[in-house]
């Protein structure tokens, strides 16, 4: 791991990048073996994509010690996709015991199952981030009282978000920030409204944050 952080922190993109001022943890759910030795991954099988979970999982496992895979993810439950529910809480459920034996910190994917996600992360004995968090105000302060962390992505960017409102009030070292699957989207962008809406400088969110990915990370 780094023992100099570069600028800013993208928790969780779809895209491989190659910006020197920005650690880019790149989310794989299939190909596990089809890394670049530059970048930081994220590694974990999504709801949308289990296909074979006992094929799946032991591939997963199988690269979880590299040293490039610095979490498990992104993963968690989704009502909205066509993957049978309990199948989807089983594969979940398997990932966390895996972060779990790794020492990963888990990346989640939560559609309309803040319940059972809840329920389920009460086994994870690791940092735990709820990715591209744009839901009511009572439910960041339950994932909060969990002492799971929550990150925030181009939802941002529209003025009337509901994100906006809970990261003005998110307690500071509780937060990350991301590009997901926006390929167009710079992480510069996000830090920057981060700033606006948190009323303070963009070199503090860049600083708090690097403080925030380690502990995640636990470096």
């Amino acid at each position: 791991m780094h023992d100099i952080l570069p600028p800013y922190i993208n928790i969780h993109s779809h895209h491989e990048a190659a910006d020197p001022e920005v650690l880019t943890l790149v989310s794989r759910y299939a190909h596990f073996d089809q890394r670049d030795a530059k970048q930081r991954y994220s590694l974990g099988i999504h709801p949308w994509y289990i296909s074979d979970a006992p094929v799946q999982l032991e591939q997963l496992a199988a690269h979880l010690g590299d040293p490039d895979v610095l979490a498990l993810g992104e993963c968690g439950l989704d009502r909205l996709c066509t993957t049978d529910w309990d199948l989807q809480r089983k594969t979940f459920a398997r990932q966390i015991a895996l972060a779990n034996r790794y020492r990963k910190p888990l990346v989640i994917h939560c559609v309309k199952a803040f319940p059972e996600v809840l329920s389920l992360l009460q086994d994870a004995r690791v940092p735990v981030v709820f990715h591209g968090f744009n839901n009511r105000p009572s439910l960041a302060a339950e994932v909060l009282s969990r002492g799971h962390y929550l990150s925030f992505g181009a939802a941002l960017l529209r003025e009337d978000a509901v994100a906006a409102g809970v990261l003005a009030t998110v307690p500071a070292d509780r937060f990350l920030l991301e590009t997901d699957d926006r390929q167009d989207l710079d992480i510069r962008e996000i830090y920057r409204r981060a700033s606006i809406i948190r009323k303070t400088g963009e070199d503090v969110i860049i600083l708090q944050l690097q403080k925030n990915f380690q502990k995640v990370v636990q470096t």
